[in-house]
């Protein structure tokens, strides 16, 4: 039996198709109820939120740790603050949940590699300038594609809640995926 091990990558790119097609269907479902930047603020934090719960399912964390950073959010969501500001909120808090919960010991690293990932998706949305529900939908998937390769350039281990890691099965486990890679 072969053990398969979710990584990061893979993870978020799933999401990413995800969260692009919940986004797309929730702002054509709630439009009509709710004023285009309440709908514009829920759906980001909608979406800030379900990423928090997948990483936090991919570490040792519990989820009250989400509560304060995400209620944080849902609050300016409520508020008067403009788009912009709210979603520049949101990849601060993004990045807080994705440091903590993933890169608690490698500070320095953890705010460079966020800075890289969540600057540069967020420019590349900047420069699509999606204005209509589908480009919105895109902006969405892409942003997260993105974030995609954080789990190829910064080292991120998945231990699920309640197990534990023996270095020498781990180092036994990668020497036999290579090896099997190898025959076949």
């Amino acid at each position: 039996m072969k053990h398969m091990q979710t990584s990061l990558t893979d993870v978020t790119m799933g999401f990413a198709a995800l969260a692009a097609l919940g986004v797309v269907g929730a702002n054509w479902i709630l439009a009509p109820l709710l004023p285009p930047a309440m709908l514009f603020k829920l759906s980001v934090w909608s979406v800030v939120a379900g990423y928090a719960l997948v990483l936090r399912n991919m570490s040792s964390h519990r989820a009250p740790a989400l509560f304060f950073p995400l209620g944080m959010l849902l609050a300016a969501a409520g508020g008067t603050c403009s788009a912009t500001t709210f979603l520049l909120l949101a990849l601060l808090i993004l990045s807080w949940i994705r440091s903590g919960l993933l890169l608690p010991q490698r500070r320095a690293a953890g705010v460079l590699a966020e800075a890289l990932f969540c600057g540069g998706g967020a420019g590349i949305v900047y420069l699509m300038a999606p204005t209509t529900l589908l480009g919105a939908g895109l902006g969405v998937w892409l942003f997260f594609l993105v974030q995609a390769f954080y789990g190829l350039v910064v080292p991120v281990e998945y231990m699920p809640e309640g197990s534990t890691c023996d270095p020498f099965d781990s180092a036994r486990h990668k020497a036999e995926t290579i090896l099997e890679a190898w025959d076949q």
